[in-house]
């Protein structure tokens, strides 16, 4: 799963919210594990764009 705007972002960030505690081994578990690593993704990328423009 890869993030690309703010929209996405803002998606991601609510779908998370609503899985957040979701029992190991369930599917909803791995969904917000690979949610939880897009957010970060797109938050490193946006802080290093920020970085480079400044």
């Amino acid at each position: 799963m890869e993030i690309t705007n703010e929209s996405e972002y803002a998606q991601a960030s609510e779908r998370a919210d609503a899985l957040y505690g979701a029992p190991a081994g369930t599917p909803q578990r791995k969904e917000l594990e690979e949610l939880l690593a897009a957010l970060k993704a797109y938050e490193e990328a946006f802080i290093r764009m920020l970085k480079e423009n400044s």
